[in-house]
């Protein structure tokens, strides 16, 4: 009798081994980009127009949510924003091929895909970071948008938009000469001194 075992053996026990460890994700959910368009985007969009001042020919005219259907819905796009940002920071594909190109996909220079997932890939920690800094911006929207607070809203708005920029300036942007990047309240003076 030979000492060794049999292949059919071998395999049965490599195939029940394989069995046992971590499943492959079947379904990694929304794509960067799918987040971008249908959660991130037309949350912060909301935020930013919620509150604010506009002028006009006829002078200005502040405005901002006055009935509690508004500040709901208001914090419901907050709290989009919040869960979609913590999504974004975990694996996941950008997504922005055969379906639809990226946004501004034509402007030359504007990364690839390929070319972000790259980016991301060499460095998780930073884009996980960039994302937190969102989440972080989200949270402060949801905190300002309890108390009803609209002079806060507007500062988590500047915070929202600067994270946003954050990130897109290191992935998705044309690359260039690095812009380097302000704080929030240097980034609030630089956006109403434009």
């Amino acid at each position: 009798m030979s000492n060794r075992m049999p292949w059919a053996v071998v395999m049965a026990v490599c195939v029940g081994l394989a069995a046992c460890g971590p499943k492959p994700q079947t379904n990694p959910g929304p794509t960067i980009q799918a987040l971008m368009a249908e959660a991130i985007d037309p949350s912060a969009d909301a935020i930013w127009e919620a509150v604010g001042t506009v002028v006009s020919d006829k002078g200005a005219v502040d405005h901002a949510p006055t009935t509690d259907t508004e500040w709901k819905a208001l914090e419901a796009r907050a709290q989009t924003l919040f869960h979609a940002s913590r999504t974004l920071a975990s694996t996941r594909a950008v997504g922005g091929a055969a379906h639809s190109p990226l946004a501004d996909a034509d402007v030359p220079g504007t990364r690839t895909p390929a070319q972000i997932a790259a980016d991301i890939t060499a460095n998780p920690a930073a884009f996980a970071s960039a994302a937190g800094r969102l989440n972080d911006a989200a949270r402060e929207t949801l905190v300002a948008i309890k108390a009803r607070d609209t002079a806060a809203i507007l500062a988590a708005g500047e915070h929202i938009d600067a994270a946003c920029e954050a990130c897109h300036a290191a992935y998705w942007y044309p690359r260039g000469q690095a812009i380097p990047l302000p704080d929030y309240e240097t980034f609030g003076r630089q956006a109403v001194n434009r």
